[in-house]
């Protein structure tokens, strides 16, 4: 089995490329806000120390913060980065994540599941080679469009 983790950072540095060609170039970084009423379990339990953050610019990314570990999470293209602690800072609840300077680590995962729950949306994946279940249950805001 090869190893790849040269292309896979490279993949994490043309993604992180791609934000950066559609936020103003006056933006220097990603700002992420906090879930506030988020559900993580970790193997079908609940986890201690945690946190969920959401970008407004992309809705399809989610920053898990495990402790001190930080995981990106584009769920669209079901893939998770493990994000070194440098590329980020925190101002008060809010987290400034620097790109394309300090790129991830990309972590091996199988398993994706997504669930619409009614007022919840379910995200559930093994994260491979660490052999454990990773579920998040994400508040969704109906949208009355159609109620008269």
């Amino acid at each position: 089995m090869r190893n790849h983790a040269g292309s896979r950072r490279s993949g994490l540095f043309l993604f992180l490329a791609a934000l950066t060609t559609s936020v103003p170039a006056v933006a220097a970084a990603l700002v992420w806000k906090p879930i506030q009423t988020a559900v993580l379990k970790m193997d079908d339990r609940p986890v201690k120390l945690w946190e969920l953050y959401r970008t407004d610019k992309k809705e399809s990314l989610l920053l898990l913060q495990l402790g001190a570990r930080f995981l990106l999470l584009d769920v669209s293209a079901r893939q998770v980065f493990e994000i070194p602690e440098k590329s980020l800072s925190r101002r008060e609840k809010v987290i400034h994540m620097r790109f394309p300077d300090h790129a991830g680590v990309v972590l091996s995962t199988a398993e994706w599941t997504f669930r619409d729950l009614g007022r919840a949306r379910l995200i559930r994946l093994r994260l491979a080679e660490e052999g454990r279940w990773l579920e998040i249950q994400l508040p969704q805001t109906p949208r009355h469009r159609n109620f008269y």
